[in-house]
């Protein structure tokens, strides 16, 4: 119970950040509303009322909707929280979203992910040359470069994923330039990240990353923020800089303290941690 709600809190704080212009937009709709036919009897009080009562009636429709979204996916979820990318979890999946369902372009890019974060590689890429996924479809278009060149460095042919970022570069490009999609920026950073030590390129892929960690972006929406910490700390690890020793303790301590959305994701993050403190790619 715990975990859905926080799971439903999750959903709501995504649905209320998609809606950040609609949401006054729409209070001050209802707030018309609600001074119309409830409170223009009073005065003094009847705009401050009208206002709150529009501001509270519009985000109490956005927490139902999050419940609706959270009761849809309840099954999938539970097991996804108690066992994360398991093939458990890719077998369910699998069976609620995509054998004998209409093709969902988001639905199919999710699938991708479960099949190459639960070691299923080869699946998964021969998977990529089925899909069809529009550029339009940011979201769905965005993931599915990230889980094509992190499937080719998890296969061990990290120049495949340079080829992949090289065919999509006008996109990424586009993509990376769009501050309201936090989500888009971080992904396709992250996996060029990876693909640069994987090449060696630590020095680039160091840069990229301090200057990401720096900017507010990531600062506002900490998008990523234990992959991008720990693929730092492994950068520092290869480079030899005596910086490591001071960030790696932190890092430590912050996994293991913070509050994580899903139950498995701490113990994973210690997994990738301890990779990296051993200079092992945290992405393997």
């Amino acid at each position: 119970m715990k975990f859905l709600f926080r799971y439903w809190w999750h959903q709501t704080k995504m649905i209320m950040r998609i809606n950040i212009v609609t949401i006054p937009v729409m209070s001050v709709v209802m707030a018309c509303c609600f001074f119309l036919n409830v409170f223009s009897e009073l005065d003094y009080f009847a705009v401050p009322l009208s206002l709150l009562a529009g501001f509270a009636f519009f985000m109490i429709i956005l927490m139902l909707t999050a419940l609706i979204v959270v009761l849809s996916e309840r099954k999938v979820i539970s097991v996804f929280n108690a066992e994360g990318f398991s093939d458990s979890y890719l077998r369910l999946y699998e069976k609620e979203n995509i054998i004998g369902k209409p093709y969902k372009e988001n639905s199919a890019v999710v699938f991708a992910e479960i099949m190459v974060r639960s070691g299923h590689v080869k699946e998964a890429m021969q998977y990529f040359d089925i899909i069809k996924v529009s550029p339009e479809n940011r979201f769905a278009y965005t993931a599915l470069i990230y889980l094509k060149m992190l499937a080719a460095l998890k296969a061990g042919e990290p120049q495949l994923a340079d080829s992949i970022w090289n065919q999509e570069r006008h996109y990424v490009a586009w993509a990376a330039d769009k501050p309201a999609r936090s989500v888009d920026k971080a992904l396709l950073l992250l996996v060029t990240i990876y693909a640069d030590c994987a090449n060696g390129r630590y020095e680039r892929a160091l840069q990229q990353t301090v200057t990401y960690m720096q900017s507010k972006q990531f600062r506002r929406y900490k998008t990523a923020e234990f992959d991008f910490r720990i693929v730092h700390l492994f950068i520092l690890k290869k480079l030899g800089r005596e910086a490591f020793n001071n960030i790696a303790p932190a890092v430590k301590y912050d996994i293991e303290t913070k509050t994580h959305l899903y139950d498995w994701e701490m113990e994973q993050y210690l997994i990738d941690f301890n990779k990296a403190v051993n200079g092992v790619f945290p992405w393997q």
